[in-house]
């Protein structure tokens, strides 16, 4: 009787022991459950915050008028005057948000140059499009020139024409004019790149 007794004993020492190892699993199975949860839903709130910032900022600067800005009152010398603007289509290798370009036109009549603003919801697509602008206006022989604090990035040459490319906050500004225009001097290119950085400055940098 006793040795059944013990036996006895045994058997529910080791079935509590049983049941309370199950109870420890399932705790530790109910915190790891939780902190996957909360990962989990981190990972979707950041997801939708991501998106909703780029909807938001998308709208925002699809909205804008960069048109108006291309080209003002005094940007180009004496007998050059802007051109038609053109609506620039993004595509698989540059995208944006949008972008505009105004032609300036010669004395003669013939397109002397373009002044283009394209705007980015996205940092890594601004600094596609500039890379490409920067590496595609820079062939062997381009003569670099110094700039004043323009944009936060920039590039600009002469000979064989002259540009500058700059980038600011969401935009990239862009002015190129081909090489021998009478009276168009490299100061008006620099002061119409310092004019239009500024103007990006007030409306392409803090979305409301």
């Amino acid at each position: 009787m006793r040795h059944n007794h013990q036996t006895s004993a045994k058997t529910c020492q080791v079935f509590e022991g049983q049941k309370q190892t199950e109870q420890n699993m399932n705790f530790k199975n109910k915190i790891l459950l939780g902190i996957a949860s909360i990962l989990l839903l981190s990972v979707f709130g950041c997801y939708g915050y991501l998106v909703y910032d780029k909807v938001s900022k998308t709208k925002w600067l699809s909205n804008l008028d960069v048109t108006a800005f291309l080209i003002e009152t005094n940007d180009l010398p004496a007998g050059y005057t802007p051109g038609i603007i053109k609506n620039i289509e993004p595509n698989d290798y540059n995208k944006f948000v949008q972008a505009k370009e105004q032609e300036i036109i010669a004395p003669d009549g013939s397109i002397a140059g373009t002044v283009s603003v394209y705007l980015f919801s996205l940092k890594n697509e601004q600094d596609e499009m500039y890379n490409f602008l920067s590496l595609m206006e820079t062939p062997e022989g381009m003569i670099p020139l110094d700039l004043p604090e323009i944009g936060e990035s920039r590039l600009a040459a002469i000979d064989p024409f002259d540009f500058i490319v700059f980038t600011r906050c969401t935009a990239i500004g862009y002015i190129q004019v081909e090489k021998l225009q009478p009276n168009y001097g490299v100061d008006y290119l620099i002061a119409h790149a310092k004019r239009l950085d500024e103007k990006l400055k007030s409306i392409a940098c803090e979305q409301p």
